[in-house]
Formats: structure tokens, C-alpha cells, sequence
């Protein structure tokens, strides 16, 4: 009997405003795979135990990547592949990655989401202000904050031994989804 394969891991990461949640949830669907992101366990966590100012909302971003981490690796100690998307620091969960990859064995691949940074700044203004946004993520008050880590390019693909496709989200209209799909699908076979 031929022994079976680890699961799929996809990494959906890149700067806030890049398309990451957009092209994840549909990835996941496509790849019958969960789906995990850190602004949902966040906004359940605003949900419970309220919102706040910036070093609240911070404080739980770190509470919700700890939640996030914990999840990928019950999944994947049963077995089961993810789709798992942030708008990871690779100074932090590079390493978290690394560990996590050291434990389980996940046949993994990163989609790294890049944008043009007016098309990112003008996406997350309009999403600001819409109720499309939860409001503990405090809308367009942290826009001198993206501002500044897209000039710093803060949120560039998790330096992680795995095949990196990247993915330019500017214009939705023109995205090659099924060609993306079947990079995906190469890196995974390459995975194996």
C-alpha cells in the first residue's frame, strides 16, 4: 500500500488591500480545503470581548495570529490540508512557519498578493468607508500606517524553503485565475 500524501498547505499572504481573503476564500473552495484567516478569528474576538483603540486592535492581532497558528497545526497533525491567509511579517511568522513545517509534514506553497500601492491605499480607503470593513479595525485611521509599510515593504512573501507563486492583484479584471490555479497545482506536485 502505497503510503499517503502529507496535505496541502497554501499561504496566502501580502500587504492589507491586496486581494489576499478575495483569492483565498475561492482558492480554498476550488481546493475543497478550510479556509483560515486572521481578520475572522480578530473580528470574532472584537465580537466577544469588544473593540478598542490602536494598541487594542494590536493586542488582539496578536491574539488572533496565536489562534491562527494553533489551528493550522491541529489540522494539520489530523491530516487535513488549508488554505491559510494573513497579511503575514516575515520577521514573525517566518520562524512560526519554519517551526510549524518541522513538526508536520505539508506539502506547502506560498501565493504571495502584490498590488500597485495607490490601487492598495485607494481599496482600503473605499473599504473603510463601508460597513464592508468590521469597525474594530479602525478604518481609515490606520491608512498612515499601510502608507507606511508599503513604502517599507513590510509585507513582502515569508522567506520559507516552499515554491512562492506570486500573484499582481491591481486589476482583478485581468487576473489569470485558472493559470494561477495551475501554478498552484504545479508547485503542490513539485511539493511532493
Amino acid at each position: 500500500m502505497a503510503a499517503a500524501q502529507p496535505p496541502p498547505m497554501l499561504i496566502v499572504s501580502g500587504a492589507p488591500a491586496t486581494g489576499k481573503t478575495t483569492l483565498g476564500r475561492r482558492i480554498a473552495g476550488d481546493f475543497a480545503l478550510p479556509f483560515l484567516s486572521r481578520d475572522d478569528i480578530k473580528e470574532s474576538l472584537y465580537d466577544t470581548i469588544g473593540a478598542g483603540d490602536r494598541d487594542w486592535s494590536r493586542q488582539l492581532g496578536i491574539a488572533s495570529i496565536q489562534l491562527l497558528f494553533y489551528v493550522v497545526e491541529r489540522l494539520l497533525e489530523a491530516g487535513h490540508g488549508l488554505v491559510v491567509e494573513s497579511n503575514f511579517y516575515d520577521r514573525y511568522d517566518t520562524p512560526r512557519f519554519e517551526a510549524v513545517l518541522a513538526r508536520y509534514a505539508a506539502r506547502t506553497v506560498q501565493v504571495h498578493c502584490t498590488a500597485a500601492a495607490p490601487v492598495v491605499v485607494a481599496r482600503y480607503r473605499e473599504r473603510a468607508d463601508t460597513s464592508e470593513r468590521h469597525p474594530g479595525h479602525l478604518g481609515a485611521a490606520v491608512l498612515p500606517e499601510l502608507r507606511a509599510g508599503l513604502r517599507e515593504a513590510t509585507w513582502g512573501p515569508l522567506r520559507l524553503a516552499v515554491p512562492c507563486v506570486t500573484v499582481d492583484t491591481t486589476d482583478f479584471a485581468t487576473l489569470d485565475y485558472a493559470g494561477l490555479c495551475g501554478a498552484v497545482r504545479n508547485a503542490l506536485r513539485a511539493a511532493e
